[in-house]
């Protein structure tokens, strides 16, 4: 049995975007993590060291989006989770970015992707 720990519509402001329209704004994204690990040991110690700290993770996140530049959300997504499996109490990590107003009659576009740390 695997836990996870979930973080749900972090928001982010990024450039992102394959038009020349695009590329000189910042737009909306938001971000939805799903972070598998095993939680007993941070469970019996009952202490942050024996966590993945999703704080400091989030706050990894927000920067590395705000400081990237990708033209598509399937590069972004790819850069988070590998990110993300850096801590090696992650096993794997589930992604799933959402770009509002992409489309003129849809809420969003989003891309969802899952990547273990074996993977190639």
């Amino acid at each position: 049995m695997e836990d996870s720990i979930q973080i749900q519509d972090l928001l982010v402001r990024v450039v992102i975007g394959a038009y020349p329209e695009e590329r000189g704004i910042r737009q909306n994204i938001s971000l939805t993590l799903e972070l598998f690990t095993n939680t007993r040991p941070a469970a019996e110690s009952d202490k942050l060291s024996d966590a993945v700290n999703y704080h400091t993770l989030s706050e990894d996140i927000i920067q590395l989006a705000e400081n990237s530049r990708y033209r598509l959300i399937e590069t972004l997504a790819e850069a988070v989770a590998s990110h993300c499996l850096q801590d090696e109490r992650i096993s794997k990590v589930r992604v799933r970015l959402d770009k509002p107003d992409a489309l003129r009659y849809a809420r969003s576009v989003a891309v969802c992707i899952t990547r273990e740390r074996d993977d190639n």
